[in-house]
């Protein structure tokens, strides 16, 4: 079991994941791990892109670092000096290419686009 805690346009996701041999249990984190992109844009238009990597950490172009954990749908990150880790329910279905809403736990919606390939600005 992994574990990955994020911090994003100021609120806190988290979401946990079963890996057993990289066989996911969440097939939208799949789509997104390793060499995919997770295209993040703000209410405010604020673009950011995460890269979640196999061994449990993760990586933005905007020079974020930490780790992450995902169990069934919820999807937990932790980096920087945060204590606590931030949690939300990925949905299910999505692949590269597909786009939809992401309502975060401080009421926030982001929008989240699956994009093929390490996404520059």
């Amino acid at each position: 079991m992994r574990k990955f805690i994020f911090k994003c346009f100021g609120f806190s996701a988290a979401i946990f994941l079963s890996i057993s041999n990289l066989g996911l249990a969440n097939d939208t984190f799949a789509a997104m791990l390793d060499d995919n992109t997770m295209k993040v844009i703000g209410p405010d238009g604020t673009v950011q892109n995460w890269y979640f990597h196999p061994d449990g950490t993760f990586s933005s172009l905007e020079n974020v670092t930490g780790s992450w954990t995902m169990e069934g749908d919820i999807l937990c990150t932790l980096y920087g000096e945060r204590t606590k880790p931030g949690c939300f329910s990925l949905p299910t279905g999505k692949a590269i290419g597909d786009t939809w809403n992401q309502v975060v736990g401080s009421g926030k919606t982001l929008k989240v686009i699956i994009v093929k390939g390490r996404q520059a600005r």
